[in-house]
This record gives C-alpha cells, sequence and structure tokens, in this order.
C-alpha cells in the first residue's frame, strides 16, 4: 500500500512538471512563430517607413494582424 502511495505521488508530480513543459513549449513555439512572421512581413514595412515610402500605420497593422494570428495561451 505505501508503495503504490509513493507511486502514485511520483506520477502526479511527473504529470505537474510535464503539464508545465508543455506550457513552456507553447510559448516557444508562439514567440518562434511571431518572430518568423515578423520577419517574413513586417521587417521589409519597418524600412519602408524609415525611408518615407508607407505610412507607419500600416506597419503597425501589420505587426497587430501578426500577433492575432498567434494568441496568447489562457
Amino acid at each position: 500500500r505505501r508503495g503504490l502511495e509513493l507511486y502514485e505521488q511520483e506520477l502526479r508530480a511527473k504529470q505537474i512538471a510535464w503539464a508545465a513543459d508543455s506550457k513552456k513549449r507553447k510559448v516557444a513555439q508562439r514567440k518562434a512563430n511571431i518572430q518568423a512572421a515578423m520577419r517574413a512581413e513586417a521587417d521589409d514595412l519597418a524600412f519602408e517607413v524609415l525611408a518615407g515610402e508607407i505610412d507607419k500605420q500600416v506597419w503597425l497593422d501589420k505587426r497587430a494582424e501578426i500577433k492575432q494570428r498567434f494568441p496568447k495561451e489562457e
């Protein structure tokens, strides 16, 4: 009986650790997705803003769109 209780405690601890790691992986993946999308879609717009070729709001809208595409986990 005591061995079973210890096993169950260890199992619960492993499940908690796995869930925490899973959340960390999801956060890291979201960050990587946003960074990749920013590089691919928004960086060139930033240079166009600096050059005075487009309005800054175009770039800000693109950044907001990208962040909305990859929402935070609740």
